[in-house]
């Protein structure tokens, strides 16, 4: 399955926490780079953070998790930082982007920035259901704001 600029097999993405977890990295990682066109300098810098995002390709292990976990803290960051720096202008650039056949071509920033939080949360219910299931502690309200205190 084709999901704008990476390829992933759709079963892995719905069958594993891992797989909901590299999909929700790479998803956000890529959306946020086809922002970089905009006109905003400040918008611009506060992306440069995902430039060293890699992803562990081999099994799961603990060292492995963690190398996960720094990548999604370093892409809520930069996600934040980017919100941060737009100017009421910024939400109605278009943004070009290379799905739906290029039908649209481009789509205002605001729709862009609403769909990755929906799909975002989406896939964090999921892996929170997920850990639920397994009985597994994970205290995931989708309300976590501790990033922002300094």
């Amino acid at each position: 399955m084709y999901c704008g600029g990476f390829t992933h097999p759709f079963t892995m993405i719905q069958a594993t926490p891992s797989g909901l977890f590299r999909h929700i990295i790479e998803s956000t990682n890529y959306t946020l780079r086809l922002c970089r066109a905009l006109k905003n300098r400040v918008v611009q810098k506060a992306l440069v953070s995902l430039d060293g995002i890699s992803l562990p390709n081999d099994g799961l292990y603990e060292a492995q998790w963690k190398s996960l976990k720094s990548a999604l803290e370093t892409i809520d960051n930069g996600f934040v930082n980017f919100i941060g720096a737009l100017e009421d202008g910024d939400l109605k650039a278009p943004v070009k982007i290379d799905w739906y056949d290029g039908n649209p071509a481009d789509v205002p920033l605001c729709f862009m920035l609403h769909n990755l939080s929906v799909h975002g949360t989406h896939h964090r219910g999921q892996i929170s259901q997920i850990l639920d299931e397994l009985k597994i502690d994970n205290n995931y309200s989708g309300l976590n704001v501790q990033f922002l205190v300094d």
